[in-house]
């Protein structure tokens, strides 16, 4: 091969490192297989076994913590697998149990609240838990239940308020619910009955106008079903006939049409992640969307996904 087809394959890999899969195995040195994890952390898994050293396999997992699955099993040192976890705490996962120390779960949940699912039991200590809800408020759900106390419950649903659902029922203060909905009014689902007073449903109104949906039929009086549509225009569908005014359906004219409007609330058991909290009147809904949303991450993990690398090429053909 001559320096121009070299050239062009190092190129190729240094814009996407997973074009590396298209590279045939002779051609893939440790300069081409360097640079192509340096690019994207998942292409460690197209790197030959012998070129998967110390240095390549760190630099993967510093780019992409999640490559940690593919480094081998004697080069996962204690250092490695901190640098992964806290690129991703979801690598935790990948880490040798013998490695799941306190430092490194900690450093985990620290990054993604999440990754207290794979903290070992014996490991899930009050101030992990804290800090794994105080990241990611939904992973009360993973909090041992001798440890979900007030103080835990009530840092969840103020980091996100649907963990309300994840809160165990004598601990649904009228507080807690109130510190819950007003983080996100959806967690109005998960109020009790006798404390979905009238304050407690504007409070969730102001913040999901969706959540009318689940505003008991005699507490949606006009102040309450205005401020669900002065929210989220959608939200006119659960008001009740007789307060459906003029004015009202307007509003839901405006919200249903214009580009900012907020999104339908999300499916029973999703993490508030999955659906952005309605942006402002000024600003375009793209601005809300993040650049590495968690639920591609949620979702990566759920079905072992790895990302199907682009084909590498010329005008002949596969390189």
């Amino acid at each position: 091969m001559n320096n121009t087809e070299y050239d062009k394959i190092l190129l190729a890999v240094l814009k996407d490192g997973l074009s590396l899969k298209s590279v045939p195995e002779h051609l893939r040195t440790e300069e081409i297989c360097e640079a192509a994890v340096r690019e994207n952390g998942f292409a460690l898994q197209y790197v030959p076994e012998h070129l998967r050293t110390e240095e390549i396999c760190e630099a993967a997992v510093l780019q992409n913590g999640y490559a940690l699955q593919d480094v081998p099993e004697h080069l996962c040192t204690k250092e490695i697998c901190e640098a992964a976890v806290r690129e991703d705490g979801f690598a935790l996962q990948y880490v040798p149990e013998h490695l799941r120390t306190e430092e490194i779960c900690e450093a985990a949940v620290l990054q993604n609240g999440y990754a207290l699912q794979d903290v070992p039991e014996h490991l899930c200590t009050k101030e992990i838990c804290e800090a794994a809800v105080r990241e990611d408020g939904f992973a009360l759900q993973y909090v041992p239940e001798h440890l979900r106390t007030e103080e835990i419950c009530e840092a969840a649903v103020l980091q996100n308020g649907y963990a309300l659902k994840f809160v165990p029922e004598h601990l649904r203060t009228k507080e807690i619910c109130e510190a819950a909905v007003r983080k996100n009014g959806y967690g109005i689902k998960f109020v009790p009955e006798l404390l979905r007073t009238k304050e407690i449903c504007e409070a969730a109104m102001r913040k999901n106008g969706y959540a009318l949906h689940d505003v008991p039929e005699h507490l949606r009086t006009k102040e309450i079903c205005e401020a669900a549509v002065l929210q989220n225009g959608y939200a006119l569908q659960f008001v009740p006939e007789h307060l459906r005014t003029k004015e009202s359906s307007e509003r839901e004219s405006v919200g249903a049409n214009a580009i900012d409007a907020p999104l339908p609330p999300p499916a029973e058991g999703l993490p508030q992640f999955a659906v952005p909290d309605a942006p402002h009147e000024s600003e375009p809904l793209v601005a809300h969307v993040p650049y590495r949303p968690r639920w591609g991450t949620l979702t990566r993990r759920a079905e072992g996904y790895r990302p199907d690398p682009p084909v590498l090429g010329n005008a002949n053909g596969l390189l």
